[in-house]
């Protein structure tokens, strides 16, 4: 009997240990070049490996978040009326490592874009 309740509170503690999280996610602000937020902006982030987009618009306070993003490298690229469209590559997203990537957009034509590069590690900021 004392082997099967060994059995049973094994098999208890393995169904409660934590899954591996390999996800993470990529949120910031979107502003102008007066501090001003930005809302209605169009963000898209890319998976640069895979190519799978997902799309959505920032809130009334120019924020925008996309959760549960698989580890990668991504662009994001924010578009808005009477804006340049601004591009960051590779940004890379790593387990349970929140990414902020915030925009400042220039004054142009969509039809303009600015690209930013990202060379060196982003300094993560929002927990220890």
């Amino acid at each position: 009997m004392s082997m099967i309740r060994r059995i049973a509170a094994a098999l208890l503690f393995v169904s409660i240990l934590p899954a591996q999280i390999s996800t993470s996610q990529v949120s910031g602000t979107v502003s102008d070049s007066s501090g001003a937020v930005v809302p209605g902006a169009t963000v898209t982030v890319t998976n640069e490996a895979t190519g799978v987009q997902q799309r959505q618009t920032t809130t009334e306070a120019g924020v925008y978040a996309f959760p549960a993003l698989p580890v990668g490298i991504y662009t994001v690229r924010v578009e808005a009326a009477g804006f340049k469209a601004s591009v960051r590559t590779g940004s890379t997203l790593q387990v349970n490592t929140p990414l902020v990537v915030d925009f400042q957009l220039e004054v142009g034509a969509a039809t303009e874009s600015v690209q930013v590069s990202a060379t060196s590690e982003v300094l993560q900021t929002s927990s220890a």
